[in-house]
């Protein structure tokens, strides 16, 4: 809340000048950032917003400044043609360790490049949470090492410091995994290492391009969750080959409108449906009293009945977790052809690398909503697998 405060101020502060807000997508945005500004401004009749798509903006009336929203979308945009056009006096990334180097210093050549007659200092502003990649490079370690540039701040933030943090928050922080609970809470930029990974036999080769065969169905699987709404897109041939091509994690969005997207994307595909059984249920709070979220999918995506398919292990099974645990892993040691796309399953290999289980046990790791620790997607593929590869230990070589 303290740097959206902080634009907020900057329109009253500078007349006619405009400043960039960015995140890794712009549905995150809207739920994260958006979302903050929309509290602390409330009703205010001097803020005005425009929500059209490709012009995202909030206007401060008495002074004409502006806020311009903008989600990087590296997967659609690898050229980063939308910050070509961004005239702005300063920008914000929220959770910076989401976009990549080339989009940062792409938005950070346009900074001041907005001209008014009160003209700040070019300005960038951000926020990360530890990580291994190009933020610890580039922003932690000249700070650590204090080789920073004379022109920067780095402000450490922690919850020990936050005294809105409730005894219920630091039991949950409390019950993670150590390592987790390093990263994310105690702010240590040196524990990155997975120490006791749920897919321990996965590989790095495995993040490779991976093309759509139109001549084969498309297998989507559903995780339901009231926020975000997930989806991944795989491809195979038993034997030969299992490829991902795409991971859909939209934060607020229906499940018809993420079917619709998926319509768009692969128009005219022969498709099969899987994921969470719970989505079989009826519930209350749909349109109609025989909706579950299945017919909901059918419906969206004109399959029928035939075209759905079910995982097939019994998750109510006291070892459930153990042989779903050991048949995944089994499937990366052992299958001789495993692709999952590196940009546009992105947020699946992120999920993979960072699941770990609970202490002392093999169930997966998972924190509620939509969080880090999640694992919508994980889940998404981990359904897949359950339902298309069940048998795939038994033709295995006998050692």
């Amino acid at each position: 809340m303290t740097i959206s405060t902080a634009l907020l101020a900057l329109c009253k502060i500078y007349p006619e000048s405009k400043w960039s807000v960015h995140r890794k997508d712009m549905t995150i945005l809207e739920a994260t950032t958006v979302e903050t500004i929309n509290k602390i401004i409330g009703r205010s009749k001097n803020w005005e917003w425009s929500k059209r798509p490709g012009n995202y903006k909030l206007t401060y009336k008495p002074t004409e400044s502006r806020l311009i929203f903008v989600g990087a979308n590296e997967s659609r945009d690898k050229d980063f043609s939308d910050t070509l056009g961004l005239e702005i006096n300063g920008a914000f990334f929220d959770q910076l360790e989401e976009v990549s180097f080339e989009y940062y210093n792409a938005v950070c050549q346009r900074i001041g490049s907005w001209h008014i007659p009160k003209e700040p200092k070019p300005l960038c502003l951000t926020t990360y949470n530890p990580h291994p990649g190009w933020v610890k490079r580039e922003k932690y370690l000249p700070y650590a090492e204090n080789r920073m540039r004379s022109d920067e701040i780095y402000f450490p933030l922690s919850p020990y410091n936050e005294p809105s943090n409730t005894d219920a928050q630091w039991k949950v922080w409390a019950s993670m995994p150590p390592d987790v609970r390093a990263r994310m809470i105690e702010g240590d930029w040196n524990t990155f290492e997975n120490k006791n990974p749920f897919f321990y036999a996965f590989r790095d080769e495995f993040k490779q391009q991976c093309e759509l065969n139109r001549a084969a169905p498309l297998y989507l699987s559903f995780d339901f969750n009231i926020n975000p709404a997930t989806c991944s897109v795989w491809q195979f041939a038993m034997g030969k080959y299992i490829h991902c091509l795409k991971a859909y994690k939209v934060a607020n969005c229906s499940i018809d409108e993420l079917c619709q997207r998926i319509r768009g994307d692969y128009p005219g595909a022969l498709l099969k449906i899987t994921g969470d059984p719970a989505g079989k249920a009826r519930n209350q709070g749909f349109a109609r009293a025989n909706d579950t979220m299945y017919t909901m999918i059918r419906k969206a995506l004109n399959v029928s009945e035939m075209q759905i398919d079910s995982p097939q292990i019994n998750y109510a099974g006291e070892n459930y977790w153990r042989e779903m645990r050991v048949l995944i892993n089994s499937i990366f040691q052992n299958h001789p052809n495993i692709k999952i796309h590196p940009i546009d399953a992105a947020d699946l290999l992120s999920d993979i690398n960072l699941a770990t289980t609970e202490k002392d046990t093999d169930k997966l790791y998972k924190t509620s909503g939509n969080t880090e620790y999640g694992m919508h997607l994980v889940d998404t593929m981990i359904y897949f697998y359950l339902t298309y590869f069940t048998e795939f230990t038994k033709f295995l070589p006998k050692i």
